[in-house]
């Protein structure tokens, strides 16, 4: 980790009573374990008493489901085409002013990050623009030497850290408890006086391998509550996630919810530090993630290979000053719209280049030019393309093409491709994702200057296409 000078503060000054900044993302966060989102059996009450108190968005949507290229998109209000970041393990280089971390520190902020695994280690970044970023490990899931080895020859963060020629320290995928983050960064909340600050807190706990602890692992014990009812032979299961003990599906998703009721705990202490401190009535907070999990739908444990529903769909939860408490927004909302939404609710100026737009939550608004691109760059590529009715998935390496009317079709099962109906949408999205810039390997195609102005126009306002 590393950490700057205790007075560091920017030119500017905070204008007068500014709120403070809390960003908490929970890696790897399947929207539909949470109570809020309607899980009646995830044990969550103090997530779900946090969403009460604020605005909870029924749809956010995540443009990658890895975790540094997603987190660095959350944090520049950029798509990873404009920041250049689409896997694990690269370097993230933007100017700190354009980061939301520099941006407020310009303003005035002190401004502290506390992350708990190794994709989000400093060396990668991120810690531009903060006083402290800790990154430090208290504890890590050991894997055996034969799962190492097979950890660096079949995983795409071995192949890079091989390739980079970074230094691997040891069998390891080193991350820190929720506790640990927390217990770090109340030391340091514990310093704070009047000064406004901007906080991250990042838990990695629900991301694989799954080990909740025998506590929470009990609350599960009727596993079959959860669903799962999937042949763990026909699941993809990468070597780092494998459990001995865990023989079915049913099972995997019983530890995920013990690590999601685990983080949920966290979430209680730091709410009521927040309250015990009056900081909360006067503290933007927006609760994430970076992407979803697979859990066996579509045949995925993890991730990082798909782009579907439960990869892509996050929770997110607003509340603060400003922000409506107990409200249900419909309106859809991408990560790379939080940063310039956020900055908006304090009355913040906005970052100087951002592809996200300031994002209007109250409940019964509506949003009429919504659409989302999603890529990864895992088994082969994909690259997705949504407008609140469809959604197509375009696969780079084979050239197929999946459709869902997401509108009926919500956990996307059925495939439309093959229906004659569905083929007005399956061009005009076709086409539409062709136009859009990308920095996977293949499949940008398409000339953005043959689009009329008024697609054109869209593109541009909602940052996916910079072409003045």
């Amino acid at each position: 980790g590393q950490e700057g000078p205790a007075g560091t503060t920017g030119s500017a000054a905070a204008p007068p009573n500014a709120p403070n900044i809390v960003i908490i993302t929970i890696d790897t966060f399947r929207t539909d374990f949470l109570g809020a989102y309607g899980n009646p059996h995830v044990y969550t009450p103090h997530m779900d008493r946090f969403a009460r108190g604020g605005t909870q968005m029924l749809r956010a949507l995540s443009s990658i489901p890895i975790t540094l290229p997603s987190h660095a998109t959350l944090m520049t209000g950029t798509h990873p085409a404009t920041h250049g970041i689409y896997n694990n393990g690269f370097a993230f280089a933007q100017p700190e002013r354009n980061v939301l971390a520099g941006h407020l520190r310009a303003l005035g902020y002190r401004t502290a990050a506390f992350v708990s695994a190794f994709p989000l280690h400093d060396s990668f970044g991120l810690s531009a623009g903060f006083d402290v970023y800790d990154d430090e490990t208290d504890q890590a899931t050991f894997l055996s030497q034969y799962q190492f080895r097979k950890f660096l020859n079949e995983s795409s963060t071995g192949a890079i850290l091989k390739r980079q020629g970074r230094p691997v320290l040891s069998h390891r995928v080193a991350e820190r408890a929720g506790e640990g983050v927390w217990n770090a960064a109340r030391e340091w909340l514990d310093a704070e006086g009047d000064q406004p600050f901007f906080l991250w807190l990042h838990f990695y706990d629900p991301h694989a391998p799954y080990a909740p602890g025998e506590v929470f692992e009990k609350l599960y014990a009727e596993r079959t509550v959860l669903g799962g009812g999937y042949e763990l032979a026909d699941i993809e299961v990468p070597v780092y996630a494998r459990l001995k003990h865990a023989s079915d599906m049913a099972t995997y998703r019983a530890l995920y919810a013990g690590e999601v009721t685990r983080i949920d705990r966290v979430i209680g202490e730091m709410s009521a530090y927040f309250d015990k401190r009056d900081w909360t009535e006067r503290t933007l907070f927006a609760l994430t993630s970076d992407h979803g999990e697979g859990l066996g739908s579509h045949d995925v444990l993890v991730h990082t290979p798909r782009i579907y529903e439960e990869q892509t769909s996050v929770p997110l939860f607003m509340r603060g000053p400003g922000i409506e408490p107990g409200a249900l927004s419909k309106v859809p909302v991408r990560l790379v719209d939080l940063a310039p939404t956020l900055l908006a609710f304090g009355s913040l100026p906005p970052l100087p280049e951002t592809d996200g737009r300031i994002v209007h939550i109250a409940e019964g608004s509506e949003d009429s030019e919504f659409l989302h691109v999603a890529e990864t760059p895992v088994d082969g590529g994909r690259r997705s393309i949504e407008n609140g009715e469809w959604k197509l998935i375009h696969a780079l390496q084979s050239d197929s093409y999946e459709l869902f009317r997401h509108a009926d079709d919500p956990g996307e099962t059925r495939d439309r491709i093959a229906d004659r109906e569905a083929d007005g949408a399956f061009r005009a999205l076709r086409d539409l994702l062709a136009t859009i810039p990308t920095g996977l390997g293949t499949g940008d195609g398409g000339d953005p200057e043959d689009l009329p102005e008024a697609a054109r126009e869209k593109l541009r306002g909602l940052g996916y296409l910079n072409d003045d």
